[in-house]
């Protein structure tokens, strides 16, 4: 295998170009997944210029999340509260497990050393006021979880909310997310093959497949490599445009002839 050298950072910089031509016209909310997006393939990138494909992948499975999202939300703009309000929930509940798991570790010998740097109660306490942040639906699902007018961590409620924090927001279920973009026939060719096969690649990279991590022949770039990775590159660009166009945010048809210019120098660079 003779391994290529390959460098995406001309197609970042025309990405950022159409970033910046989106802001004006998408809210803060499509706004910041465009930004993490943006971040993810710049990382990806430099671990390409190092010739280091595995982690890279990684980092672009991150991107294809937030490209599925960002679709989604352009698609169904009527979920972006739910978003919100559910991302919230995510931080209460990391911040109601940090309290779980010290009460649970108190009385374990191994962890004593650990669990004595913290107060139990200044963990509950802290817990408890930041409830009172949170947005008043939130609030009202988890009172009405726990089945109480007022909130406060006790054996009755905790076993409670650690039942009611094992949901799945939909922000977090790729196939979910996909099955409801299918109908927009331009959108689900490029998810479909976005999804099924260079995601599932990715996430069993992310996930320990035994191979991913011992062969060193994975973690080099090749020509078929580095062509896997334009494709990967091109739809996680163009994704976000398509789900634009479909209700009327376009981007200068300037820059998407500069877009595919340049994904097509880079095809043409590898087949040398």
């Amino acid at each position: 295998m003779q391994t290529i050298q390959i460098s995406f950072k001309s197609l970042v910089a025309i990405y950022f170009e159409i970033f910046e031509e989106l802001i004006p016209q998408v809210d803060i909310i499509l706004r910041i997944i465009l930004r993490k997006i943006l971040s993810n393939i710049e990382s990806a990138n430099l671990l390409i210029e190092q010739g280091v494909a595995r982690e890279a992948k990684i980092l672009l499975r991150s991107s294809t999340e937030s490209v599925v999202l960002f679709c989604y939300l352009v698609q169904f703009p009527d979920k972006k509260d739910e978003y919100i309000k559910d991302s919230q929930l995510l931080g209460f509940k990391n911040n109601f497990m940090v309290y779980k798991n010290f009460k649970n570790y108190q009385d374990n010998p191994i962890f004593k050393e650990e669990v004595a740097k913290f107060s139990l109660e200044k963990l509950k306490e802290e817990h408890e006021n930041i409830f009172e942040d949170l947005h008043p639906d939130n609030k009202e699902k988890i009172l009405k979880e726990i089945n109480c007018e007022n909130y406060e961590l006790n054996d009755k409620t905790l076993d409670k909310l650690d039942k009611f924090f094992r949901y799945k927001p939909f922000f977090m279920d790729l196939e979910k997310m996909y099955r409801e973009l299918v109908e927009f026939k331009n959108l689900s060719m490029q998810l479909r093959e976005l999804l099924f096969t260079f995601y599932n690649e990715d996430s069993q990279i992310a996930h320990g497949r035994f191979q991913d991590w011992t062969d060193k022949k994975l973690n080099e770039i090749d020509i078929s490599t580095a062509d896997m990775l334009i494709s990967r590159f091109a739809r996680i660009f163009v994704l976000p445009i398509i789900a634009c166009q479909e209700i009327e945010i376009n981007v200068s048809q300037e820059k998407m002839i500069k877009l595919q210019q340049e994904i097509n120098n880079l095809r043409g660079s590898i087949g040398e």
